[in-house]
């Protein structure tokens, strides 16, 4: 049977891009037609794009941090499908030997940003001093260049909205005139049931409130004692397990309030609820179009795949929205 498949899917990538589509479309219509328990949809997406200059006409910096995507040259073209696509500052913020001098010669010459990192000696939770590093010095460009609004995103993460930029700054600013206390945005990659978890994946704001989310590098120390203070509280079962572990979203969620924003804040359902209302956005990741290389990545929408906890439902727009009204 597996051969059998093998043999079918090669033949079927060996057609031209436009037989493909139309050969998934007849095959999703059979499955719709006939299988007893689910409707299958799909989406596509381009994987490569042409080189352009930046052209700057805003005062936004896109920042793109992480280590560089080979597969599919994905990091560099989606460097080229913003360039197309945004008139801000883009600049890209990666590690030692991830670049050749040709490609931060040609990134340059497109009028990129780039910086190259050294990477720090303490790797904190799943590489977080990793993701602070790249991004506060990233952040740090932005500000010598008077950029006064920061979106933040990886090197494994696309965004193909046509204008994201200037779109999200006008939704970001629309939804600051009725909530002055807003300080930044975020998709549903945040999930409603992990206490402090709002995404990192993607993050947008005033370049001074994205400068004190990722504000310095934690020491080890400052982990654990996070740990050790999150095995203290009280656990409510609503929430996920992981609520009570120190990973990346919740340790930068969780002190940059404590610190930055509200020291009386306290690690409960309540203060978080209320911090998602008053301090955070949470937009769709399909508003914006974006394509997560990681994980399980086929899927269109990650929370179908069968393989994840229930529990592990995204926060979305509109679970967003409503949470606001029933906290009023």
């Amino acid at each position: 049977m597996k051969t059998i498949i093998s043999f079918f899917l090669k033949i079927f990538l060996l057609l031209n891009s436009k037989y493909k589509i139309k050969l998934l479309n007849k095959t999703l219509r059979i499955f719709n037609d006939y299988d007893k328990n689910f409707f299958f949809s799909y989406n596509y997406r381009e994987k490569f794009f042409k080189e352009s200059k930046n052209k700057i006409k805003n005062k936004i910096s896109i920042i793109v941090q992480g280590p560089i995507i080979r597969k599919n040259n994905f990091t560099l073209n989606s460097i080229n499908l913003y360039l197309r696509n945004c008139n801000s500052n883009i600049i890209l913020s990666t590690w030692e030997n991830e670049l050749s001098n040709l490609e931060i010669k040609s990134l340059k010459k497109k009028g990129v940003n780039v910086l190259i990192n050294k990477l720090p000696e303490i790797k904190g939770p799943s590489n977080l001093n990793y993701q602070i590093l790249s991004t506060l010095n990233a952040i740090k460009i932005s500000k010598l260049k008077k950029n006064n609004f920061i979106i933040k995103t990886r090197t494994d993460f696309r965004i193909y909205l046509e204008e994201f930029d200037i779109k999200i700054l006008k939704l970001f600013n629309n939804f600051k005139q009725t909530n002055k206390f807003l300080k930044i945005g975020s998709t549903n990659s945040t999930l409603q049931n992990r206490l402090f978890s709002v995404s990192d994946n993607l993050m947008f704001g005033a370049t001074n409130n994205l400068y004190d989310y990722f504000s310095r590098i934690y020491s080890n120390k400052e982990y654990l004692n996070f740990n050790i203070f999150l095995k203290k509280q009280k656990k409510e079962k609503f929430f996920l397990k992981e609520s009570y572990i120190c990973f990346p979203e919740n340790f930068l969620c969780y002190n940059y309030l404590k610190f930055k924003v509200n020291r009386k804040i306290k690690y409960n359902s309540k203060n978080y609820l209320d911090a998602l209302k008053k301090y955070f956005v949470i937009i769709d990741n399909s508003i914006l179009d974006i394509f997560w290389y990681k994980y399980n990545h086929q899927y269109e929408h990650r929370e179908k795949d069968f393989s994840l906890n229930k529990k592990n439902y995204p926060l979305r727009l509109l679970d967003w929205i409503n949470l606001n009204k029933l906290n009023d």
